[in-house]
């Protein structure tokens, strides 16, 4: 799911052949997850876009990918550390978001994640 359908063949390019044939692609703007399929995931990558929202959109993805998974379904997703410093610096310089990784694991477990691994 992406804005660009563009971008979302650029990556997909990258696949087998084989690959490929399974990907489903929609695009929406807003984290509109409401066209997709629920409980049907496996896995969910989110490679970039929460690094631009605040908090309120990250726990509203949060959310919403959750009705996304089947039992036992994994959600990756990358984010701009405010814990850290240089988190923190890209934030102040206004070029990523501020989301604490402290806040972000209760929030992931009050949603009812189990968190796997954080990096």
């Amino acid at each position: 799911m992406d804005r660009y359908q563009e971008l979302m063949d650029l990556t997909s390019d990258q696949f087998a052949d084989q690959y490929r044939k399974r990907l489903r692609k929609y695009l929406s703007n807003n984290f509109d997850f409401s066209k997709l399929p629920q409980e049907q995931f496996g896995f969910v990558f989110c490679g970039g876009r929460l690094n631009f929202v605040n908090v309120s959109t990250v726990a509203r993805v949060l959310q919403g990918v959750k009705k996304l998974l089947r039992d036992g379904g994994v959600f990756m997703f990358s984010y701009n550390d405010g814990d850290t410093a240089n988190g923190a610096n890209l934030a102040e310089k206004h070029t990523r978001s501020f989301v604490q990784k402290s806040s972000l694991i209760s929030l992931c477990e009050n949603i009812g994640f189990e968190i796997i691994e954080t990096g």
